[in-house]
């Protein structure tokens, strides 16, 4: 059963979420698959500082959340990060009738449900610090339209990638209408065929992607009963400024995954190297690519949100399995782990430390990555640099980095057509 979590039974969804949030949040990552750390990482903020990327690397670097950063022949595209990290819930009054007790009904003020949307400056600037091309940035892109993909869109936009288009679903477009200065530069993919930017061969640019339709997995199970955060569309143009909006108010309107190809810039027609990102766990085949886009060169290396797989029906192809053998990757990058209802920074604007989502606490990390390592069969041609040296948890097969941290990825590879037969099952 699956339900978003209307207004009249949020109350029901917030003693449910804080029973499974009010517990304290683990802060390593587990998976006997992994060659470094011992099979056991200490979640921590990457100390890692920008490495210059040969012509032939492409730069890769893990912001938060759903955020990642690639850098090619000196332009970037970047999939909007998070850092506003919005608490469950804010202040409890246990106030009655005008009266003050340990009373089971609680009165809310500022529980998410309520919350408008205020973006933590300082916590942006902390994640968008340290040797990122801000400048360069041509794209900002989001799959889906919630908070955690989308709440921190101005002042990036604004502030720090303030040359680049962003793009979003039709209802991320229409949140964002009514933001000036910003809803000029907005354009909707929904529905687009070709890769976008729409002029980029025109221009010599050399990152393009295109959008594939997909879906949203709910954020949790409790008592048999999955529970989402609102979906849904927005279908009609905002006329008020983003930031005047409570988080609720936002939809995830269609989720999309993307295709993003790396051009070779002595032959721009040639893909140098292809990610596939998908922006949320889905049942299959959502997200998935057609086999037909992938007859020139299969996918280098997969981004995998890694929360959802554990609120999907058990079967062969569950996510991230079917994708996986969809698209040939030779490698995967495993992210949004991290508990976004954890602040940043702390008081003193010193890092708050990382923790695991406590939905993914116990087996479901050991499980996802298993099944990235036991699908991926054929990695030794894999474009993970210097596995040990990673200073997240890395196999072969996969890397799940630390917030902050910076991969190179070799694209001097030769093209390999989709093989699905290579890469067989995982439990």
């Amino acid at each position: 059963m699956h339900f978003s979590i209307p207004l009249a039974t949020r109350s029901c969804a917030a003693t449910a979420l804080a029973c499974l949030f009010g517990c304290a949040s683990t802060r390593s990552v587990t998976s006997p698959d992994a060659k470094n750390h011992g099979g056991e990482l200490r979640l921590a903020e990457a100390r890692g500082v920008r490495p210059e990327p040969a012509s032939t690397q492409l730069l890769v670097r893990y912001l938060r959340a759903g955020g990642v950063y690639f850098e090619w022949q000196g332009r970037a595209l970047m999939t909007l990060p998070f850092a506003t990290n919005y608490p469950l819930f804010g202040d409890l009054e246990r106030v009655v009738g005008g009266h003050t007790g340990p009373r089971p009904d609680l009165v809310m003020h500022d529980a998410i449900y309520e919350q408008k949307l205020a973006p933590d400056e300082r916590a942006i600037e902390h994640v968008l610090q340290g040797g990122l091309k801000l400048a360069q940035i041509d794209v900002l892109l989001a799959g889906h339209s919630h908070y955690d993909h989308l709440g921190d869109v101005r002042p990036i936009a604004e502030r720090y990638a303030k040359n680049a288009r962003i793009y979003v679903n039709s209802t991320g477009a229409n949140m964002l209408s009514g933001s000036p200065g910003l809803s000029e530069r907005v354009e909707s993919f929904q529905g687009e065929c070709g890769f976008l930017p729409r002029d980029y061969a025109a221009k010599g640019q050399l990152i393009r992607f295109r959008a594939i339709r997909s879906e949203h997995a709910p954020n949790l199970e409790v008592l048999g009963r999955t529970l989402a955060w609102p979906l849904g569309e927005v279908t009609k143009p905002w006329t008020t400024p983003f930031e005047q909006h409570r988080l609720l108010e936002l939809r995830a309107g269609t989720t999309h995954a993307f295709l993003i190809d790396f051009l070779d810039p002595k032959d721009p027609k040639r893909v140098a190297f292809r990610v596939h990102y998908q922006d949320a766990a889905s049942s299959p085949p959502a997200g998935y690519p057609p086999a037909e886009w992938l007859t020139d060169r299969a996918v280098d290396l997969e981004v995998l949100t890694l929360p959802g797989r554990e609120t999907l029906p058990p079967s062969e192809t569950r996510y991230p399995v079917g994708i996986l053998r969809q698209t040939g990757a030779r490698h995967a990058l495993v992210i949004h782990y991290e508990d976004f209802f954890r602040n940043v920074l702390k008081a003193d604007g010193q890092s708050n430390g990382v923790r695991l989502i406590p939905t993914l606490a116990g087996r479901a990390e050991r499980d996802f990555l298993h099944a990235v390592a036991s699908t991926i069969r054929d990695p030794a041609s894999g474009p993970c640099r210097d596995p040990e040296r990673v200073e997240g948890l890395c196999a072969d097969s996969f890397t799940l980095p630390l917030p902050g941290e910076w991969l190179l990825f070799d694209t001097a590879m030769p093209a390999r057509p989709r093989s699905p037969e290579s890469t067989r099952g995982a439990p």
